[in-house]
């Protein structure tokens, strides 16, 4: 994740979704802070073969400081 804006964000929830078809089968929300042109990392665990699902990611909100 990246923040590619002038001013910080905190409080960013990233919404993991797992698909089974275009059933969801496991959402997860990960919540970061984020300097200014700042980067996270993050690592998502799942008990489900991703090689036979689709994973989505996508910003759901976020604060700026």
């Amino acid at each position: 994740m990246r923040n590619r804006g002038a001013h910080g964000a905190e409080n960013v929830k990233i919404t993991f979704t797992v698909l089974e078809g275009k059933r969801t089968v496991e959402e997860s929300i990960e919540v970061a802070f984020l300097t200014n042109s700042g980067t996270s990392q993050g690592e998502l665990v799942t008990r489900y073969d991703l090689a036979a699902h689709t994973m989505e990611a996508r910003g759901s909100t976020f604060e700026t400081p």
